[in-house]
């Protein structure tokens, strides 16, 4: 039996929302069953992890390899989920929770783990129940966001069950809120009608995503289709609002201003002189900043861009980091590493380009909002697996193209250049699908 203090607990497995159709069709699977019946499974898992996974074995109950059980977690909110977000290829409110009674480990096709299973070292694997007080407990129900190497691990010990679970044994789903539950709660009942689908932002279930503490309802972590409306957002407030009088009369003057005095520009002062602790920079903001442009004119010479053209280019990538300031906003006057400041950069750029720059057209205005937010989405779809849709989606012609793959080299450049020889044909060819993705739309 289920040794006492640990009957009432659930285990958790979390899934993109794209995945709900063939979920309430076959149940949870296992990946080495979705493999074989040919679902098209939206995985947004580390591939690096994954292939751990498939061949890591399973030393008792079933056995065979983690890949044939589908696994949850005994933590609501789980380290993974946070690396997840961070990639940057789902919006939080895409996630999903089926939530399944740990007496499933009354089963025999069901075993679990002292850790996640996720390293080249594997955990220990266990089929007593008996042995659930061998699990760091304290950790897996710790709120905290961050941990260690070894207590991150620790957090995420597993419920794996052997080939599939069926939506009868599902004991509740949990979404992001009201509207998500809207979607779900009728599909559900079609397949399932006693399963209940609970909303994050009750005060029971809120441990399960991450968002800002002084509002739940807000994620901490900006996905592709928040982004985009974001984005879009601000550049229509930017057009609506205009530039009456602006402090430089075109995007020439501003950046001969700029030139000369990179502080010239509030947000560029923000930046100048800040610390960073990414070990990937060697130098601060503002000095990184100057390396980008440096490398964008001279990358541009390989081009037949207009003068005009050029300054978009330029300009922007005097903008690339604001987001990352100011240094008031960091209490020891270093920045951390921060995988929002694209977003952040977004008011930033409204008040620039509604009050200092002038003479703008609306695709001016597009494309520099595009260069600014994105300036490092060709680097990151080669080497983070970002997804190149999210690039096909913010293009509109070959020049867009060419300038990301301008600012994306020239930022890769700044910070070392081993980088661009690493990955130079990836990148030509992730430019060259962007090409035929173009073709293909017209």
């Amino acid at each position: 039996m289920i040794p006492s203090g640990y009957q009432d607990r659930f285990a958790y497995h979390f899934t993109a929302l794209h995945n709900l159709k063939d979920i309430l069709k076959y149940g949870l699977l296992s990946t080495n069953l979705k493999d074989q019946k040919g679902l098209p499974h939206l995985n947004i898992a580390n591939s690096d992890i994954q292939l751990r996974r498939s061949e890591m074995p399973v030393t008792c109950g079933p056995k065979g390899f983690v890949h044939d059980y589908v696994p949850f977690y005994f933590t609501k909110r789980s380290p993974m989920l946070k690396s997840v977000l961070k990639s940057k290829n789902i919006d939080q409110n895409h996630i999903i929770y089926f939530a399944i009674s740990i007496s499933q480990l009354l089963e025999a096709n069901t075993v679990f783990t002292s850790s996640s299973a996720n390293r080249n070292a594997p955990p220990d694997f266990y089929s007593d129940p008996k042995d659930l007080d061998k699990l760091d407990w304290n950790t897996i129900d710790s709120p905290k966001w961050s941990y260690p190497d070894e207590l991150r691990y620790a957090k995420q010990a597993e419920m794996l069950v052997h080939g599939s679970v069926p939506l009868s044994s599902i004991s509740h789903i949990i979404v992001w809120d009201e509207h998500v539950k809207e979607f779900v709660g009728p599909r559900i009942r079609k397949h399932a009608a006693g399963l209940s689908v609970e909303c994050a932002f009750d005060a029971h279930f809120k441990h399960h995503y991450f968002n800002y503490p002084y509002n739940v309802r807000v994620s901490a972590f900006t996905g592709p289709i928040s982004l985009r409306k974001k984005v879009k957002k601000n550049i229509d407030a930017v057009l609506e609002l205009g530039c009456v009088n602006p402090m430089y009369e075109s995007l020439d003057e501003a950046i001969q201003e700029i030139k000369t005095n990179f502080t010239c520009i509030q947000e560029l002062k923000g930046i100048e002189g800040l610390k960073t602790d990414n070990e990937m920079h060697h130098e601060d903001v503002g000095a990184h900043t100057r390396s980008v442009v440096e490398c964008v004119r001279e990358r541009l010479s390989r081009y037949d861009f207009t003068p005009h053209e050029e300054n978009i280019i330029i300009f922007s990538a005097y903008l690339h980091d604001i987001g990352k300031g100011p240094k008031s906003r960091w209490p020891d006057g270093i920045q951390k590493v921060d995988t929002e400041h694209p977003v952040k950069s977004l008011p930033m750029l409204k008040r620039i380009l509604t009050e200092d720059v002038g003479g703008l057209t609306a695709d001016d205005i597009r494309r520099i909002h595009m260069l600014v937010v994105y300036d490092d989405l060709f680097g990151e779809i080669v080497a983070k697996g970002r997804d190149k849709q999210q690039l096909f989606e913010i293009i509109e012609n070959k020049d867009d193209v060419r300038m990301l793959f301008i600012i994306g080299l020239s930022d890769m450049k700044a910070i070392n250049p081993v980088l661009i020889s690493k990955n130079i044909e990836k990148l030509k060819e992730l430019r060259r699908q962007a090409f035929e993705y173009l073709e293909n739309r017209s």
